[in-house]
């Protein structure tokens, strides 16, 4: 077991001790609210008994003390058939709820409390990052397509038969394989490498196929021995490394941020330890809170429960989906009980899944982090520039609206830097503008590479980009900036008349210095006409 994962085990086991600690408190308010009903029932009585079972259901199967849960959600069932119907509550029916919950929570005190229920058995998948492997017998690509990749920032690995990757290759430093399918009599050579690293463990691997497209055989081979995507023999430069860019991670992925709707500390303490250690950004807020956060933490999935003392977890549902910005948003149900019928007035007000306790950390995981991955990729259809796959304009300025408002609140400097490549228009005149494309897309690949995952890229317009840059001096951004600026000068691209290179000049503002989205862009904008008119090539501070 790894450090991390032994330090969040006995996280969950800290966690488990307290609750069960805490038990003889909750159960004396629960004896306390049935004597106080058997001795003269009321609404007020039966809405605080009810509050107070309701904790139980959820945090006992949190902590694996499964027949806790039950026990507490028997009894739940019978103060809110009582509450609806305002049929008089059985005393002899409330009692024996109340034994029955009774005994199950002191079979849970007596047991070992440095035990973890089911849901430690944490575990989240990590994301190999390193090189990439060509594996290329025929030679075809190790030429331009091959030093196109390692402009754009990969580290290419050369194989020349599917035997030498077996024979040499540590799967642990692979990104991705790209490896020919198979043609004639060795049409499934390249799958029967893939079908080989898996089972010497490799996983992890994400492989691109080359070959013909429409051999469903050889594609549902490819997908089920960890193929990723599949492009005709031979592949140009560009889709390569368009598709390249989708599947492999390249740096730190920013987190996914996870909104835990909860009204049961202990659950969601529980929740937000398991989606903290498989590297979420996790908050909790009640459902008050519920639109605020949103706007505030923007977050990629929300998990709620389906009771929530005040409101249902529906009807949460209901109003984030009343909101235009938050109608994709994936919504997952973490509840404590199962019932067709919830789960159907769920389903319909728009939710996305439905897990009931105890789950285990990893298909909590899976099924949060799939849901969040999805909801990121139609956001960024939605905001990047289709060219670049960057931010484009209006997407560019609200980010860096929010950023401003952030280093504001926290105190924090910020930068802002605006880029205009030289004299574009001359390499769209004299090499066509499918060169001058793809001279954007190198400089966009640059910007992702060099830059930190929390830095934001986007196309301002035309030939022009911006950058917000968090947490950083002016002359941490002059130097950075101008970093970028030397090397794509020294970046080579691919005319039908031979290679030549771009130059790129920048202006950059500076925050707190320029408050403001409008007034940081204008004054970058400014600092970048300066750098024009003295020559180009060149960055310049704003004053």
């Amino acid at each position: 077991m790894s450090e991390g994962a032994a330090c969040f085990r006995a996280r969950l086991a800290s966690l488990r001790r307290r609750y069960v600690d805490e038990l003889p408190e909750r159960l004396a308010l629960v004896e306390a609210g049935v004597e106080a009903m058997v001795a003269g029932a009321d609404a007020e009585l039966l809405g605080t008994l009810r509050r107070h079972v309701h904790g139980l259901c959820g945090s006992g199967a949190t902590f694996g003390f499964r027949a806790l849960s039950e026990r507490a959600r028997t009894m739940e069932s019978l103060l809110v058939e009582a509450s609806r119907d305002g049929d008089l509550l059985s005393v002899e029916a409330l009692r024996a709820a109340w034994e029955a919950l009774r005994a199950a929570a002191e079979e849970a005190i007596a047991s070992d409390p440095s035990a973890v229920g089911p849901s430690a058995s944490a575990g989240s998948r990590e994301l190999p990052v390193g090189s990439v492997w060509l594996v290329d017998p025929t030679g075809e690509l190790d030429g331009p397509t091959a030093q196109q990749l390692v402009q754009h920032g990969f580290n290419v690995e050369r194989f020349a038969t599917s035997a030498e990757v077996l024979e040499r290759a540590t799967p642990a430093s692979a990104a991705a394989v790209i490896v020919e399918a198979g043609r004639s009599s060795a049409r499934f050579e390249g799958l029967a490498l893939a079908e080989a690293l898996r089972a010497q463990g490799a996983t992890g691997l994400r492989f691109v196929f080359l070959g013909e497209g429409r051999d469903m055989d050889a594609r549902l081979r490819g997908l089920r021995a960890g193929g990723v995507g599949w492009l005709e023999s031979p592949p140009g430069a560009e889709p390569l490394i368009d598709l390249l860019d989708r599947v492999v991670e390249r740096g730190v992925r920013a987190p996914y941020r996870a909104l835990i709707i909860e009204d049961d500390p202990d659950a969601a303490l529980a929740t937000r330890s398991v989606l903290a250690r498989a590297g979420f950004e996790a908050f909790v807020v009640g459902p008050e809170h519920l639109l605020t956060a949103l706007e505030t933490l923007a977050p990629d999935v929300v998990v709620t429960a389906l009771e929530l003392g005040t409101c249902k977890g529906s009807e949460l549902v209901a109003i984030i989906r009343q909101e235009p910005l938050w109608v994709g948003l994936p919504i997952v149900y973490l509840t404590d009980r199962w019932d067709e019928e919830l789960e159907h007035e769920a389903m319909l007000r728009g939710a996305d899944a439905f897990l009931t306790r105890p789950v285990a950390d990893q298909r909590l995981v899976e099924v949060l982090s799939a849901r969040a991955c999805r909801a990121r990729l139609v956001r960024q259809q939605l905001l990047r520039d289709s060219l670049t796959g960057t931010l484009n304009h209006a997407a560019l300025m609200s980010a860096l609206g929010s950023e401003i408002a952030g280093a504001t609140r926290r105190g924090a400097t910020l930068a802002f830097a605006m880029f205009d490549l030289d004299r574009f228009k001359l390499v769209n005149d004299r090499h066509g503008h499918a060169v001058g494309d793809r001279v954007l897309r190198t400089f966009a690949h640059l910007l992702r590479q060099r830059l930190r995952a929390g830095d934001t890229i986007g196309r301002y317009g035309g030939e022009e980009f911006g950058i917000v840059l968090p947490d950083i001096s002016a002359a941490g951004a002059m130097q950075l900036v101008d970093a970028l600026r030397q090397a794509f000068a020294e970046t080579e691209h691919a005319g039908e008349s031979g290679t030549f290179r771009v130059t790129v000049s920048a202006g950059i503002a500076t925050c707190p210095e320029y408050a403001t989205a409008t007034t940081i862009r204008d004054a970058a904008d400014a600092a970048l006409y300066r750098a024009k008119r003295s020559g180009r090539d060149r960055v310049v501070l704003a004053r």
